[in-house]
């Protein structure tokens, strides 16, 4: 299963991690059934900060998307 996917605590459970990656020198995501959290590097002044999971998608899908030149 993709991160993506995840829609339940259960898909969540049989994840291989729910969050990546694990070291604190840089920013990290954590994945949870209905919101992504993303954490700061420690010593960042914000700690972290949480998305609606459908926002999350939203954007990765632009990102992800063919542009035109």
């Amino acid at each position: 299963m993709r991160p993506y996917d995840v829609k339940s605590d259960d898909d969540l459970v049989a994840m291989e991690s729910d969050n990546h990656p694990q070291d604190s020198r840089v920013w990290s995501i954590l994945n949870q059934a209905d919101k992504v959290s993303l954490h700061a590097p420690v010593g960042h002044q914000v700690a972290w900060f949480e998305i609606p999971r459908d926002q999350f998608n939203a954007i990765v899908d632009w990102y992800m998307k063919d542009q035109r030149p």
